[in-house]
Formats: C-alpha cells, sequence, structure tokens
C-alpha cells in the first residue's frame, strides 16, 4: 500500500497524472484490436513502421551537410571568377585613378590661368631651389591648389632623399620641397619654359630666347604641367630615353617626365587648357620651349 501511495506521489512530482500509464502504448488501436481481425493488426503496424522510417528519414536529410569534394567544388568556381575578375577590376581602378589625374591637371591649368589673368599676363618667375617653386605662388589665387597635387597613383611621398632642396619622386611617388614652410607635395611638374625672364635674369635656364615670354602661339603642343618626379623641368631634345622608368635621377630634364605611371604612359595638360594621356616617346615631339627641335625617339618600355 505504501509502495503504490508512493509511486502516485513520484507521479504527481513528474508531472504525470495519477492514475494514467507513465509508458503509454505507442500503438493504442492496435491495442483496442487485438481480438479482432488479424489483417488490420498487421496493415496498423505496417502503417506504424512506415511512418516511423518516413520520419528516420527526413531528419537523415536534414542533419546532413556539405561533402569535403562539394566544398572544393566551390572553392574552385570561387578561385576561377577571382582570376577572372581581378584583372578586369584592377584596369577600371587604374582607369579611374588616370581619370581622376586628368582633371587634377585640368584645375592646376585653370589656377595658373587665374594667376598669369590677375597679374597683366605675365607668368611667375623662376624663384631659386630654396622655395617651393609655383606652388607657394598659386596658394593665394587657387587656395585648392594643394588638394589637386597628388596623382591617385603616386600619393605617397617618395622616401630616398637625392637633392639638397627636396626629395625626388618616382613613378608611384610624390616629390617633397622640405626647405619651405608649409613643405609642398606634389607628383606633377611645370613645364620650367613658361617661367618667365624678370629684370635681373631669373628664369630656370640659361637662355633667356628659351622662355616664352608670353601666351604660346602653338599653345595645343605646349605642355603645361604633367606626370613627374619634381615641381618643374626643362627638357631638351638631346635628352636620352631613362634606362630606369619607374626610378632616377632628376638631372635627365626630360627623365622628370618620362615614367610609367599610367599604363606605361604620363597625363599632361597643355598651354590651351586640354589634357590627354601622352606616350613616352610622344615627349620628345612636343613644344616644350621656343627653341626645341621636335625629334623621335625609342623608348623601350618596361
Amino acid at each position: 500500500m505504501s509502495d503504490e501511495r508512493g509511486g502516485r506521489e513520484g507521479r504527481r512530482e513528474r508531472g504525470v497524472a495519477v492514475g494514467t500509464d507513465p509508458h503509454p502504448d505507442p500503438l493504442p488501436e492496435y491495442r483496442e484490436r487485438e481480438s479482432g481481425d488479424p489483417g488490420l493488426r498487421c496493415a496498423d503496424r505496417m502503417i506504424y513502421n512506415a511512418g516511423t522510417v518516413s520520419q528516420e528519414v527526413n531528419m537523415g536529410r536534414r542533419r546532413r551537410g556539405f561533402s569535403l569534394v562539394e566544398l572544393l567544388v566551390v572553392v574552385g568556381i570561387i578561385a576561377v571568377l577571382v582570376g577572372i575578375l581581378m584583372p578586369a577590376l584592377t584596369r577600371a581602378r587604374r582607369q579611374a585613378n588616370a581619370a581622376s589625374c586628368l582633371s587634377n591637371l585640368r584645375q592646376l591649368a585653370y589656377a595658373y590661368g587665374l594667376y598669369v589673368s590677375d597679374n597683366g599676363g605675365k607668368s611667375f618667375t623662376y624663384d631659386g631651389g630654396n622655395s617651393g617653386y609655383w606652388v607657394p605662388l598659386l596658394r593665394p589665387t587657387y587656395g585648392g591648389v594643394d588638394a589637386v597635387m597628388l596623382c591617385p597613383d603616386a600619393r605617397e611621398p617618395a622616401t630616398i632623399r637625392r637633392s639638397s632642396t627636396g626629395i625626388t619622386g618616382t613613378a608611384f611617388e610624390a616629390w617633397t620641397k622640405v626647405t619651405v614652410d608649409r613643405q609642398p607635395i606634389g607628383s606633377y611638374t611645370l613645364n620650367g619654359y613658361l617661367y618667365r625672364y624678370d629684370e635681373i635674369g631669373r628664369g630656370g635656364t640659361n637662355n633667356p630666347n628659351a622662355n616664352f615670354q608670353g601666351p604660346p602661339q602653338d599653345s595645343a603642343s605646349v605642355p603645361l604641367f604633367g606626370d613627374g618626379i619634381w615641381p618643374n623641368g626643362w627638357p631638351r631634345e638631346t635628352d636620352p630615353v631613362p634606362g630606369n622608368l619607374y626610378d632616377h635621377d632628376k638631372g635627365n630634364m626630360m627623365g622628370r617626365y618620362c615614367i610609367v605611371r599610367h599604363n606605361k604612359a604620363v597625363n599632361m595638360v597643355f598651354a590651351d587648357g586640354h589634357a590627354a594621356l601622352t606616350q613616352l616617346d610622344q615627349l620628345w615631339t612636343l613644344t616644350w620651349s621656343r627653341v626645341f627641335q621636335p625629334t623621335r625617339v625609342t623608348v623601350v618600355l618596361p
């Protein structure tokens, strides 16, 4: 009697109703038909077994993950797609950078035009190696000049000092002037022949006849600014092609422009305001000064 009472209390604690079997028969209908037709009992058991197997199969399908072969196939497909898309993405990025560079050069040409207009049609004079050259002169006229000084493909300043007045840039690094306040950092080079010779002979060259003393006549072929490794340059038709088109000394004046920055070429803006991508061998065919004799050279591209 006590055992029966203890069993009832234990079932109450477990939430099982008193008077019910804690282990119900999974086939109540089958039990009710035990005394009936044997065929019906067999059919009931087959239906139950089929349902149980179906549930187990479905649960197995839900638990099944990816096999190693399937994962390798997916990884292989992704690798192929990346290999196909990466060159296209790289080309698109370079084209976007080149377009942004051309925009910078056009704005520099606009700033130069503002300066000339504000100074009676006269360009600025060469102020020597201890100044910021033309950059400080354009700042009062065009306040945003520093924002357009860097080509997207040559934003970081070079670190190897090759001059007492600054650090020479490379094809993909900017030059720096280190002897002036607000040190200019840039990726573009001014055509030095556009400096105006003044009364004390400042023009950057020893030949006053070479510099343009006013607006150039054939302005569409006269470079104003271009991709370069130093703030200014005075190319000569006798300048040789640099042996290294990525990184070389600034002593070669044409070499200051002859770098493989944009698809093995450079961007230039001309005195008439138009900007264009210029192949390296075409640099020797432009009208750099009043005495420059266009010539043809062969540039072996890397």
